[in-house]
């Protein structure tokens, strides 16, 4: 309207932002046919406030009323939105992800090359050196170590000025390995600096327009270099942070005892000691260590991910081994995999069948590929698939061409390979009309446990294969059966535990008005499970009673569980994916992360030493499990 600008007018701006984060719309309407029109709208038109929550409508209308003076003072908006004080409404604002999100872009920015300083007079280098030392003197430079959560660190410094040791960027040419200050350098996506990235050569400087200063010319101080800029404003924001908690959390060495692992156990034979890491404020995700790209199209995302000494294998076209330190790639091999199969793994070697389809079972060496032990069930029986393995014998699903009323008519079976001797130990055949695909088994003791695409649940003994039980489920086929404490616990509509041995029912647990499970887990004796409105639950296995629910997962429904110390991993689903990290006795969110990628796809986790390690479509990662 040509009047002057003030406060009020950014009031009105955070009603209108306001409203809009509330309802996904604007309040001046979204369809307006031109600018013009959405300005008169927002001059002489009502605002649309329906879906404001009641909470909020009265605020939200006095921040957009016509009238200037009509509108609340900022004091009074912070008063009505926050009666005991802005800090504790402040700690962990940001939503994890976007927080991990900028601090990642940041560190990848910092990474790039300063660009080269234009040449210029002595006095100008001098100018330069002494503005530096300003800043140094100033409480801009390099920070002591240690910041909050790390040793001789502290809260963030009052006034906005950047919080010593917070997230501030390492020195120039410190590599990963070599932290200084106990902080350690983020490293660059898919392992090479700058790789792909169109801001690694610095575009050239536009010509001056008339009337301004050009910085950095003559007689005037050297424009600072990238780095150091994005230093200082990263400073600022890491100020920010030490009141929020919200930007990324720079990973460190820590030196100290190590509390979120597990006791100081020593690592499983195989697998790399624990490295110690700093454990970032609660709310923010640590940062990925490493992020790999995945052959397109190469992988299997419903498959676990298994780990072998130091060694991450995703099920795929080719079949990759990953350095779990570096994310680089140790060996590669195609053809190795049939789509969709498991790794199954025991004492080095991976046991899958033949991707030539040539109805053999191969046991490959997991630490370069290498077949090592090869075995076939008979003349007319192809292997189709791995269900399950344990001390002595791997279980697959076959198909018996022995008995086939056509050629696609055949009977099928289940089959027992004794690991020593390559032998067959027993073949069971099955019903007419169920399939050689699609079936997915546990071991538990002395009962081989599996369901198919036909809804069927089948036990049976381990030592002769004979059929103890079978029954429908009537439910979600595609699960691989958990088996623990002598009972198969089924997802659906309520959480149902079975006897492994007879079949009969021993406790249920209703939803409590959510809609249904998906398949649990069990670690320690506690049954998790994600049910279908991305709750998490905690349940007692021999009891069947609720031992906590969370119902702060801001990600998928997880399907995939992981215990380290006293954290407990959830790997999600759905386009929300993502990983959660709750505490694993009370089932408080501790933090949540994702790539922001929304493929849709489950995302698959496992652990090496005390790394984290993650998988979802194209996309592999490691992070710390703090």
């Amino acid at each position: 309207m040509g009047k002057d600008v003030g406060p009020a007018g950014d009031v009105f701006s955070l009603g209108a932002v306001l409203a809009f984060a509330v309802t996904g719309r604007s309040a001046f309407g979204d369809g307006a046919a031109s600018h013009a029109a959405l300005l008169y709208q927002v001059v002489h038109g009502e605002p649309d406030l329906t879906g404001v929550p009641r909470a909020l409508l009265g605020l939200v209308r006095a921040c957009l009323q016509k009238d200037p003076a009509g509108r609340p003072a900022p004091a009074e908006i912070t008063a009505a939105l926050a009666p005991q004080g802005v800090e504790g409404v402040l700690r962990d604002w940001l939503p994890s992800a976007v927080a991990s999100t900028i601090a990642t872009h940041a560190a990848g920015i910092l990474d790039l090359e300063a660009p080269e300083r234009q040449p210029g007079t002595a006095a100008a280098a001098g100018g330069a050196a002494g503005a530096a030392g300003a800043q140094e003197a100033g409480g801009f430079g390099p920070a002591p170590a240690g910041g909050p959560g790390m040793p001789g660190g502290g809260p963030g410094v009052p006034g906005g000025g950047p919080a010593p040791g917070y997230g501030y960027p390492p020195a120039p040419g410190a590599g990963y390995g070599t932290p200084a200050g106990g902080t350690a350098q983020p490293a660059p996506a898919h392992g090479t600096p700058s790789a792909g990235n169109p801001y690694s050569t610095p575009a050239p400087a536009p010509a001056p327009l008339p009337g301004t200063v050009q910085l950095g010319g003559a007689g005037a101080p050297a424009r600072p270099g990238r780095r150091r800029a994005l230093s200082l404003a990263l400073g600022g924001v890491a100020a920010v942070a030490a009141v929020g908690g919200g930007t990324g959390w720079w990973l460190g060495r820590d030196t100290g005892p190590d509390t979120s692992a597990d006791g100081g156990k020593a690592a499983a034979a195989g697998e790399p000691a624990a490295e110690h890491f700093t454990t970032p404020p609660a709310g923010v995700a640590p940062q990925p260590l490493w992020h790999r790209a995945l052959t397109e199209d190469g992988t299997t995302t419903d498959v676990p991910l298994l780990v072998h000494d130091g060694l991450l294998l995703i099920s795929g076209d080719p079949l990759v081994a990953y350095d779990v330190k570096t994310g680089k790639p140790r060996w590669s091999k195609s053809d190795l995999v049939v789509p969709g199969s498991q790794l199954l793994y025991k004492d080095g070697r991976m046991y899958l069948p033949d991707a030539e389809y040539d109805g053999a079972l191969i046991a490959r060496d997991a630490a370069t590929g290498a077949e090592v032990w090869r075995a076939r069930l008979g003349k007319h029986i192809d292997i189709e698939d791995t269900i399950a393995l344990d001390d002595e014998h791997v279980y697959v699903a076959a198909s018996d061409f022995s008995e086939s009323k056509s050629a696609t008519d055949f009977r099928t079976a289940v089959a027992a390979i004794s690991i020593a001797t390559r032998k067959t130990v027993w073949i069971q055949k099955r019903d007419w009309g169920t399939d050689d695909y699609d079936v997915e088994g546990s071991v538990s003791g002395t009962y081989l446990v599996y369901a198919d695409s036909k809804y069927n649940l089948t036990v049976r003994d381990t030592a002769t294969g004979a059929q103890l039980w079978t029954k429908k489920l009537g439910d979600d086929w595609s699960w691989r059966p958990t088996v623990s404490d002598g009972l198969v616990l089924l997802p659906g509509d309520r959480l149902t535990a079975v006897d492994v041995k007879t079949g009969a029912t021993r406790w249920t647990l209703s939803p409590a008005g959510r809609r249904g499970f998906y398949n649990p887990t069990v670690i320690d004796g506690v049954l998790y499970a994600g049910d279908h409105d991305r709750g998490i639950w905690a349940v007692d296995v021999r009891t069947g009673k609720k031992i906590w629910l969370c119902e702060e997962n801001d990600r998928g429904a997880p399907e995939v569980f992981l215990k380290y110390g006293k954290t407990l991993y959830c790997g999600a689903q759905a386009v929300g994916g993502g990983v959660v990290a709750l505490d694993a006795r009370t089932g408080r969110k501790r933090w949540s992360w994702t790539d922001n990628k929304g493929t849709g796809d489950q995302w698959q986790i496992a652990l090496s030493g005390s790394r984290l390690l993650m998988a979802n479509g194209e996309d592999a990662y490691a992070m710390p499990a703090v």
